[in-house]
């Protein structure tokens, strides 16, 4: 006898030994089987469901974020944007500003001072004139004044005397 027969002759002799008990044995391991099997259904449906919760409650989260997170980048772009323009205008004003300078210097240089040095060497003197005469014109006026006065004195003193 080789190998492969005493292996079948010896499971001929468990099967009708124990036949009856391994039938019982089977079908409670068969039956524990598929109660794991349910379990394990019923365990992964749940775990199913969590996980498509969490996907859900993540995506809705992450989408909340995502907007707010556009909406400041958003308002920080705009914000920017009117920085920028600021910036370009003031530029420009300063620019203007520059030019503006430069020729009232080339006016001032040109024009004016040359006129202002000719007004005080042609007027200045006429002006110190001017100023010596208008004091005396002044006493004039308060010489003129008490005169007026003296002969209004006299006048009424006059018709009185007339009278």
């Amino acid at each position: 006898m080789n190998n492969n027969e005493l292996l079948q002759a010896m499971s001929q002799m468990m099967d009708e030994k124990f036949g009856g008990r391994f039938d019982a044995i089977d079908r409670r391991f068969e039956a524990m089987d598929k109660r794991f099997e349910e379990m394990e259904e019923r365990f992964n449906k749940r775990f199913n469901d969590i996980e498509e919760r969490f996907e859900k409650r993540f995506d809705d989260i992450e989408e909340r974020f995502e907007k707010r997170f556009d909406d400041i980048e958003e308002r920080f772009d705009k914000r920017c944007m009117r920085i920028e323009r600021k910036m370009d205008d003031l530029w420009e004003e300063k620019v203007t500003i520059s030019r503006n300078l430069s020729t009232m210097n080339a006016k001032l240089d040109l024009q004016v001072i040359p006129r202002l040095n000719m007004l005080t060497e042609n007027y200045l003197p006429a002006a110190q004139k001017f100023s010596a005469a208008a004091d005396n014109i002044y006493e004039m006026q308060q010489d003129i004044q008490g005169l007026k006065n003296i002969v209004a004195e006299n006048v009424c003193d006059y018709i009185k005397d007339k009278k």
